[in-house]
């Protein structure tokens, strides 16, 4: 597309990806392949990070990036092509922003979409969309599969034997796909005291720093080997050199809103069949490869055959302020799973108890809240927040209130640094790496408020729970006490 010449730096190529580590070795890569660095031909745009120039003609962006682009320019001035990658992953911004780059199609007539996936049903899809199928077989090299026995939700031991089998029957370097970061720490450890010298344990997941994910994925020092404990960061789009041997534990944690009380929990669970073929795949890009699936074939060829989607089971208010911004209603748009309509409306009560929506004549209309939100590109909870602290920053006398409501957004928006639910004290026990992580968000969030930069000593350990109670109105609980207690 790049050598036709039809696509320049006044009518761009636009790549969504959904992951932020695909996203940056993706440019990486691309900008290789024309022996330039990334920021020329190629761009990158994600949350704090923006690599451009005025010869750029493919930028690579991550979901939510994508969706703020579309509400700031509805007509899409300037692209003639956005790419949806790794589109089976079915992330709820991805949704999105693919319901409102088809409605943006009326304003821009010359914008074609694309939708990439190698494990999608595209059948629906193609239907749904009419558009046409184009496939290709890439290169793919085959991929062996052994299914080594373990419970249906493998427990650290069988995954650690499972890895010491294939370490045992290769000499290449191994990717091993586990749930969460929990499980990679615990199997970190456990396969320490088994590993010779030649033979480095890496981890590879969205919370380390960028040195460490390269670290995972660049090649080893001749005559050494790496075992790569990888969450579902590792599953599409990214080649680790030197690896053609996949451990897949077949688990994955998933976020799921609870229906009564809209409380978001982590649930461990078996991964699709869908998703276990991406996982496999990866032990197939430089070689012929091998898979390890703990767990039987029996059980394996019983699971559900895609992933599902985030718009089936995360909290909707989010989306829900990004449609009534747009200008339309849920109904009006493109969904390839259309949201089901109590949690629509369990949404818009939330939106309600923040302020964003209010209710007139049994309709919901925006409120100034909302219009202002758009300024400063954070979740709904955090701007709310936000807003309060500079709405009661003179009532309560404290100059603290807003750089304290800032480091809180900055810290909702990494979790990875909330070492537990209580949030002032992991505030204390964060490292001054974690420091500087948490001021670099800030300050960003800082930046487009037009206030002075801000610093560790900013916190008003006093405010945080007040903070916290404008950000989770709904999920502010009362203690009962036992009669006689």
């Amino acid at each position: 597309m790049l050598e036709s010449g039809h696509y320049t730096a006044g009518n761009q190529i636009v790549i969504l990806e959904p992951r932020r580590v695909a996203a940056r070795q993706i440019a990486s890569f691309l900008a290789q392949q024309l022996g330039e660095s990334i920021g020329e031909t190629i761009g990158l745009a994600m949350r704090g990070e923006n690599k451009s120039s005025s010869q750029t003609i493919i930028t690579i962006v991550t979901d939510g990036v994508m969706v703020r682009k579309i509400q700031r320019d509805p007509e899409l001035s300037g692209i003639g092509l956005i790419i949806f990658d790794e589109f089976h992953e079915r992330a709820l911004q991805t949704d999105l922003a693919l319901a409102l780059s088809i409605d943006a199609q009326e304003l821009n007539e010359a914008l074609r979409l694309m939708i990439m996936s190698a494990t999608i049903d595209l059948a629906t899809l193609s239907t749904e969309l009419n558009a046409p199928i184009v496939e290709s077989k890439g290169r793919q090299f085959p991929v062996t599969i052994e299914y080594v026995g373990a419970s249906l939700l493998p427990s650290h031991d069988e995954i650690v034997k499972a890895i010491l089998h294939a370490a045992n029957n290769h000499s290449s370097s191994i990717l091993v796909f586990l749930a969460g970061v929990n499980d990679i720490t615990k199997i970190s450890g456990l396969l320490a005291p088994h590993l010779d010298q030649n033979t480095h344990c890496l981890q590879l997941h969205g919370r380390l720093s960028i040195a460490e994910q390269n670290k995972a994925i660049e090649p080893c020092v001749a005559g050494t080997r790496k075992i790569v404990l990888a969450t579902n960061v590792a599953q599409t789009s990214l080649t680790i050199e030197g690896v053609d041997v996949v451990v897949d534990a077949g688990n994955e944690k998933l976020v799921y809103s609870q229906p009564k009380s809209g409380i978001e929990q982590l649930i461990t669970q078996p991964t699709s069949i869908a998703s276990a073929e991406q996982r496999a795949g990866r032990a197939g890009r430089l070689a012929p490869g091998f898979c390890y699936r703990l767990g039987s074939k029996e059980n394996f060829e019983r699971r559900r055959r895609f992933d599902v989607a985030e718009i089936e089971r995360v909290d909707l208010a989010q989306l829900m302020l990004e449609v009534f911004l747009w200008g339309t209603t849920i109904d009006q748009l493109f969904w390839l799973t259309k949201p089901e309509t109590p949690r629509v409306a369990r949404a818009c009560e939330l939106l309600a108890s923040l302020g964003y929506l209010k209710q007139v004549d049994s309709k919901w209309h925006l409120t100034a809240l909302a219009k202002q939100y758009q300024k400063v590109s954070t979740d709904i909870r955090s701007f709310r927040m936000i807003q309060f602290a500079q709405d009661n920053q003179t009532t309560i006398d404290d100059t603290r209130l807003v750089p304290t409501a800032c480091l809180l957004a900055a810290l909702l928006e990494e979790r990875s640094l909330a070492q537990s639910g209580d949030v002032h004290n992991s505030l204390l026990k964060l490292s001054s790496y974690q420091w500087q992580q948490l001021l670099t968000g800030a300050n960003r969030i800082s930046s487009r408020l037009a206030i002075k930069p801000i610093s560790r000593g900013d916190l008003a350990e006093e405010h945080i729970g007040l903070l916290l109670c404008v950000a989770f109105p709904d999920q502010i609980a009362k203690k009962q006490l036992n009669a006689g207690s």
